[in-house]
């Protein structure tokens, strides 16, 4: 130890009033050294503890001892507390001192701003003080700073911070005698002022290295020897501590500073004070400048880095011999939101990683871009430490290379570095544990890095041998054994193993015998203590037919996967980057799915292939002027391989992962899509055209945060075209070739999904959003159509954006699902005005009532964008409290437990259809879309206010020839129609079809009624046209939708057939069926101005209000259900139909089942014979009065309960099939044996049935 740092260690606290001794004080010398408690020295029952409690805890900081001096190390997370006493009491004092010594590890900066050195209550609490470091962000300087609030006045006094504070023991001294309070740093005056009072008394207690409460702005080093006494006492001088002796100090923002670094390859230039690389090269072995001496060691390396992107890899290195033989620390970015962090050995110029963590389980500091980080490389007696931002985060032991040069680099990255400073050290105790290999090993390792299983699945795992030492090691017998009675499940021999060589061995569990929950497998070489132990969860059997209800995008760490579970969410999606390596995402990919499988969560994968060139290739399409577009050619060889090859690697890492429930391909491409006019473009347009490709216009238009270029036909040329024109105009066949197959994001979307499936064969593959053009083969071979919309005005709107999806997912032979929700995010100046685009989130009664109509039109999935809106930490300027908590609701009231059942349902047939022309759209107007407030959706709107049972089409389908399924064809806004279209509508007119119109097809269609809707109010009801003068509140838009309604209705009178009819046009009603059964969704539209926005800006009824409605059912003698109450309801016979009354609670609705029979008993048929492992049935019958199942699907609800009450894994939620339903359940070999009961409830009439069945597992 230095002879000045001894000398400073044992300077006494010099008292220099007369009588000192008597002057009242305590102190905490903290350093014991080991235990929880820290004594007073003065007053025993002053005394405090680490941590938030005497007993042991996560907050506990750590004892060090330096050479004898013990004192406690503080990081994140970790603090001291002593209780609140007479010791803090200055009122009855002539004044105060408060001194403490203390050695941060790091200084502050802009990355750490504030570091706590005492804290005695909060910033906004009543009286508090505080001791802390501070960083002025205009200086660019730290300061020492103390100070209290006294009833309404605060005082405070700093003093800038000496430059080499880091890593040396200081002393800080405060005083106040009530005329002047002043601050000392080592014995040296650093300031006074006047101040006429003492620091208060309070009730807080006394943090030491931490803020008052959430453990942060924690000190990051050593704390000791504190004092409080009361009078102000001048500290002794005292020698200055001596500061650690540096070895380099490069100041980038000084000429010259370049000079002490030598370029191993890459550019590297001084600029803006940072010594810069901005390649952003994909180099194997990184991007390196090296600086210092081959025999530097026991060192600290200190960096300022800022990255000018958002992705890639800052590579610091130390004990650098070679770019093939050093220690490398490697911090990386991935578009799919994972951090990595790294310690690894690059011996021979083979790469071993030594430690690794990500931020899937725990937060990890981000390289952002343009954004600052300060890194600090401990390299101590082989131990390296790494610390980033003042976070202590991996440690491990290795002495390959124990002195060596320092190099700081990147991959894939543009780097700034500011600063570096080497300092030399005598002494360092990691704060973390550092990995360290054993002599001889053995490892539990499994591929997929899998610790989370579904029941069911056979486990594969490897059984690993090391022997790091250097002998031979004998022939071993390796045993594993699970526990929770599971027992020994393989016994291993390995043979002779040779020094620093592993063996390995795989074994397989199978897990159908398994009870869900907890496991930890254990394997040891017999009789030896050398064990290893691995932890496992086992979830129940997935099933295929449970509720989808899932958040599009949101967070990747577990607080947000619980939060969905707990809220009745079951899927999310992730965003991977094709362009990076998925190799180097395993491990924080696994986590994710581990995750996954824990908290009951689908995984979509995100993939984005379309939106960004392959690396260091431009394959943008080009435009007529031969300039370059904004994102790559579907078409262009080099980027459809390189998409393709990407996604067979990523599915074949992603095909151990179950919880991989789908895959959306290249969302909202369409913004920026537009035609290629390279040379290779307009051949191919020509060779299938049979044309050259005509020149449209391009609008630069921002949609959803994106650059938009959206691509339509020219005025002049719309003016030109005829109402009817021919099926081969130009411009028609171009923008339909186009969409369908021009631009070819859809084939290589096909192809893609082809590579998922040989790997993955039950994802689903979907695109999204389908929002921009009404044609068929825009998801062609893909296994849904996906969409998110903004329901504006308000929830009607769903009505006709789930049925053009329905119409969508009919373009092949095979139908697909739809997957679609309303989006919780809300824009400025929609409903409300806004301080910034994105105001919060949409009313909670228009996204249920949404959700509510959704589910009545069955669909594959429900998905917001997105549920982070709810998460507490978002506070944007509008949300409601209760929104979160409602959607929960509708999960656990509706999905759960009828998904199984309407998922069985098929649409009941309708007789009326509304056509959205992509003709129209072309040539005229867009009357739909996904941003609200649309002439077409309001139409369709109406209509069911109607009660109109209306199915939308689009051209094609009465291209095919789908128009004689229908009586009447409603056609709004229909500007232009090729002729065989027109030609198709005129023989449906012909042949007693009804077709109702406007100009100019009114009198082109022979007995077509003249009829429009007018929506030009609904089209201008945003808060942004009413505040101009130029919009319409929401009352009278309402009022607009009614009278259209009722207009239709009376036009139609009994040309439209009803299976249902209301007395009220504030419901919404939908019919499915199945085998004889029909169901009826009922919604309720009834809304009002609620206190949210509606009643201050009028520009959205928000506020769902209750109601009582008739219904009358097409039908005689039918019993009559309602599932959400689980009662038959009385039907009143009134000629040929039933008439029935129903209560809807506000903003949501109830499903009606109708039966030819009424349900009169359950019958249950529990399995005779249960084997541990082997699938047993539970058979359940929906019977009328003489025994026969009941027609059509019945939801169930079936509760197996265990021999202690508890909830069996096989319990849930089922559908019986005509009246029938066979229950799966497999007994595990360490579930209870005796009686288990079974109970199951049909939900339409609530009627229940329970019985008992015996359970004896044999051993």
């Amino acid at each position: 130890m230095p002879t000045g740092f001894a000398v400073l260690l044992a300077i006494l606290f010099v008292v220099r009033v007369v009588a000192a001794e008597q002057i009242s004080f305590s102190e905490w010398k903290l350093n014991e050294g080991t235990g929880q408690i820290l004594e007073n020295s003065a007053d025993f029952q002053a005394s405090g503890w680490l941590g938030d409690s005497p007993e042991e805890d996560a907050a506990d900081p750590q004892w060090q001892d330096e050479g004898g001096h013990k004192s406690l190390l503080f990081s994140e997370g970790k603090r001291a507390l002593i209780p609140d006493g007479a010791w803090a009491d200055f009122s009855q004092s002539q004044g105060f001192t408060i001194q403490v010594w203390f050695k941060p590890m790091v200084d502050v900066s802009k990355q750490i701003s504030r570091m706590q050195l005492l804290t005695k209550g909060a910033d906004s609490a009543a009286k508090n003080w505080q001791l802390m470091l501070l960083y002025n962000q205009q200086k660019h300087q730290g300061y020492l700073n103390f100070a209290f609030k006294h009833h309404t006045k605060n005082f405070e006094i700093s003093a800038p911070l000496p430059q080499e504070l880091a890593d040396t023991w200081s002393r800080t001294t405060i005083t106040g005698d009530g005329e002047k309070l002043k601050l000392y740093l080592n014995g040296k005056l650093l300031s006074e002022r006047d101040c006429e009072e003492l620091p208060p008394q309070n009730p807080y207690p006394l943090i030491v290295g931490a803020y008052a409460f959430g453990r942060k702005l924690a000190m990051v080093g050593n704390i000791r020897n504190l004092s409080i006494r009361k009078q102000a006492i001048i500290p002794d001088a005292m020698i200055e501590p001596s500061a650690q002796k540096i070895l380099l100090n490069s100041d980038f923002s000084k000429a010259g500073s370049e000079k002490n670094w030598h370029p191993v390859n890459g550019k590297w230039f001084l600029d803006n004070s940072a010594y810069c690389e901005h390649s952003d090269l994909n180099s194997e072995k990184g991007i390196w400048s090296v600086s210092g001496e081959q025999t530097w060691q026991n060192y600290s390396l200190e960096t300022t880095i800022r990255c000018l992107d958002s992705l890639g890899s800052v590579l610091l290195a130390t004990g650098w011999q070679t770019i093939d033989n050093h220690y490398q620390i490697i911090h990386r970015s991935y578009s799919s939101g994972m951090t990595q962090l790294a310690i690894v050995k690059i011996k021979d110029g083979q790469k071993s990683i030594l430690a690794s963590i990500d931020n899937s389980e725990n937060p990890l500091p981000t390289p952002a871009q343009n954004q600052d980080i300060d890194y600090k490389i401990y390299c101590f007696e082989g131990i390296i430490t790494v610390m980033i931002n003042g976070h202590f985060l991996l440690s491990i032991i290795d002495n390959d290379f124990p002195s060596g040069k320092v190099a700081i680099g990147e991959h894939e990255r543009k780097i700034c570095i500011k600063s570096v400073k080497v300092k030399e050290l005598t002494q360092f105790i990691s704060p973390l544990t550092p990995v360290q290999r054993k002599p001889i090993e053995i490892s539990i390792r499994q591929d997929a890095l899998r610790q989370d299983f579904f029941r069911g699945e056979s486990i594969p795992f490897s059984i690993v041998l090391q022997n790091n030492t250097r002998k031979p090691l004998a022939p071993q017998t390796v045993c594993v054994k699970i526990d929770r009675g599971i027992g020994e499940c393989a016994r291993i021999c390995f043979p002779e193993l040779m020094p620093g060589n592993e063996n390995s061995r795989m074994i397989s569990l199978p897990t159908d015998a398994w009870k869900s929950g907890e496991y930890k497998m254990t394997a040891w070489i017999e009789e030896t203590p050398c064990e290893n132990s691995y932890d496992l969860f086992l979830a129940p059997e997935k099933r295929n037919d449970t509720f989808r209800f899932h958040s599009w995008g949101g967070s990747s760490d577990v607080p947000f996967f619980k939060s969905l579970q707990e809220h009745g969410f079951n899927g999310l999606s992730i965003a991977i980057n094709p362009a990076e390596d998925f190799a180097m995402q395993k491990a924080y990919l696994a986590r994710i799915m581990n995750q996954a499988v824990r908290y009951g969560q689908d995984i979509t994968i995100s993939y984005t292939c379309l939106w960004a060139t392959l690396p260091g290739v431009d394959t943008r399409v080009m435009r007529h002027d031969g300039s370059k577009g904004n994102a790559p050619d579907p078409w262009n060889p080099k980027q459809r391989d390189w998409a393709l090859e990407r996604m067979e690697k990523l599915a074949h890492l992603l095909k151990n992962y179950p919880s991989v429930n789908g895959f959306l391909l290249n969302s909202e491409n369409e913004n920026i899509a537009e035609p290629d006019y390279s040379p290779a473009g307009q051949n191919r347009a020509e060779r299938e055209l049979g044309f050259k490709m005509p020149l449209p216009e391009n609008l630069g238009e921002d949609k959803d945060n994106t650059d938009g270029r959206l691509i339509r036909v020219p005025q002049e040329v719309k003016a030109q075209t005829p109402a009817v024109f021919p099926d081969n105009n130009e411009w028609y066949c171009f923008f339909k070739w186009f969409w369908q197959r021009g631009y070819g994001d859809n084939i290589l979307n096909e192809e893609l999904k082809n590579i998922i499936k040989k790997h993955i064969p039950n994802a689903v593959v979907t695109h999204d959003p389908f929002r921009d053009v009404p044609l068929f083969y825009r998801n062609k071979g893909l296994d849904q159509v996906g969409t998110w919309f903004y329901a504006h005005p308000d929830a009607s709107e769903s009505l006709g954006m789930v049925e053009t999806l329905v119409t969508a997912a009919r373009d092949e032979s095979t139908s697909k699902g739809i997957n679609i929700g309303a989006s919780l995010w809300l824009y400025g100046e929609q409903i409300c005005p806004a301080k910034d685009r994105y105001a919060g989130v949409q009313p909670t009664d228009v996204i249920t009532q949404s959700d509510w109509v959704t589910f009545s039109r069955i669909p594959a999935a429900i998905e917001h964008f997105s549920i982070s809106h709810l998460m507490p930490s978002q506070k944007p300027e509008y949300k409601q409290d209760n929104t979160y908590e409602k959607l929960a609701q509708f999960s656990k009231e509706v999905l759960q437990p009828f998904w199984p059942f309407v998922s069985r349902l098929e649409r009941a047939p309708r007789r009326c259809a509304m056509l959205i022309s992509f003709s129209s759209q072309l040539f005229g107007n867009t009357i739909w879309g996904g941003y609200g407030y649309t002439s077409g959706y309001g139409c369709y709107a109406a209509l069911q206010m109607a009660h109109i049972p209306t199915d939308i089409l689009f051209d094609e389908n009465i291209q095919r020839g789908e128009l004689n399924k229908y009586d009447v064809l409603y056609l709004h806004q229909i500007s232009h129609l090729p002729e065989s279209i027109f030609t198709r509508i005129v023989e449906f007119a012909k042949n007693g079809g009804t077709v109702v119109c406007g100009k100019p097809f009114a009198e082109r269609i022979p007995g077509a009624i003249a009829f429009e809707m007018d929506m030009s109010r609904r089209c201008k009801a945003s808060w942004y046209n009413i505040r101009r003068g130029e919009g319409f509140t929401a009352d009278i838009v309402y009022q607009d939708m009614l009278k259209n309604a009722d207009a239709i209705r009376k036009l139609l009178g009994n040309k439209v057939q009803r299976f249902v009819d209301s007395d009220s046009p504030e419901v919404f009603l939908n019919v499915l069926e199945k085998n004889g059964a029909r169901y009826i969704f009922v919604v309720n539209d009834k809304r009002t101005f609620g206190d949210y926005v509606g009643e201050k800006y009028r520009a959205i009824m928000e506020k769902g209000l209750p109601q009582t409605v008739m219904l009358a059912l097409n039908t005689e003698n039918q019993a009559v259900y309602d599932l959400m109450s689980q009662r038959k309801i009385d039907a009143v016979s009134k000629g040929p139909q039933q008439i029935v009354t129903v209560d809807l609670k506000p903003a949501w609705g109830t499903i009606l089942a109708i039966y030819p029979q009424e349900i009169k008993f359950i019958d249950l048929i529990l399995p005779q014979e249960l084997e541990a492992g082997k699938k047993a049935q539970i058979v359940i019958t929906v019977a009328s009065q003489d025994g026969t199942p009941i027609p059509g699907v019945q939801p169930l609800a079936v509760t197996i309960l265990e021999p202690d009450g508890k909830k069996n894994e096989y319990s849930g939620y089922f559908a019986a099939n005509n009246g029938r339903c066979q229950v799966p359940f497999v007994p595990a070999i360490n579930d209870l044996p005796e009686k288990w009961s079974v109970s199951v409830t049909e939900l339409s009439s609530g009627k229940t049935i329970a019985k008992e069945m015996q359970f004896s597992p044999k051993k």
